[in-house]
């Protein structure tokens, strides 16, 4: 029993090892996929549509202060632009303008203010808005973060390696004490 346990335990570890060597191995690959599967949830936002994406979208783009996939120029071409190029959604905004419609032009600070700076040919004011794509941040975090998933992953490895050696060193234990049972 013990040796079962101790078998069990050993592929764990080679497993979580396997997986720790595949992340890094396939690093760019991931990062391409996360990206791939970014770009197709903002595709299809869409309050009316899909209320429940949205929400999850818009709470990202608020937590992570961010805006489109790659940059708030996404919005142009994918979700909201397809429909109103001249529109973001209101969890594109700043902090201190969400809420107050600045994607649509709303009334900002008790003056209209407008997502688009016609002065600038219709481009984006980027004073009302985070212009940092979510992608990036995204990245960002996890590295940010990466040393200390690391660190209590190493810590629960090297807590199953002392489990391993210390189920096989009970299992030589009661393997000997049967044999001197038996001899005497």
């Amino acid at each position: 029993m013990i040796l079962t346990f101790a078998s069990f335990l050993a592929i764990l570890v080679i497993l979580e090892l396997t997986m720790g060597i595949l992340i890094f191995v396939y690093e760019t690959d991931i990062d391409e996929s996360i990206h791939d599967h970014m770009v197709a949830a903002w595709e299809k936002y869409d309050p009316a549509a899909s209320p429940s994406l949205s929400a999850v979208i818009d709470n990202y783009q608020k937590a992570f202060q961010c805006c489109g996939v790659n940059s708030y120029t996404d919005w142009a071409a994918i979700g909201l632009g397809k429909r109103d190029p001249t529109s973001l959604p209101d969890s594109c905004c700043k902090p201190d303008f969400l809420g107050k419609g600045c994607g649509t032009g709303g009334v900002i600070g008790g003056t209209v203010g407008s997502i688009v700076n016609y002065a600038t040919g219709g481009k984006y004011n980027v004073d009302y808005i985070n212009t940092q794509g979510c992608f990036s941040q995204l990245k960002n975090s996890i590295r940010k973060h990466f040393l200390i998933v690391a660190g209590v992953a190493l810590g629960v490895s090297l807590v199953e390696v002392i489990g391993l050696v210390f189920a096989c060193f009970l299992a030589s234990e009661v393997a000997r004490d049967k044999r001197h049972r038996n001899f005497v």
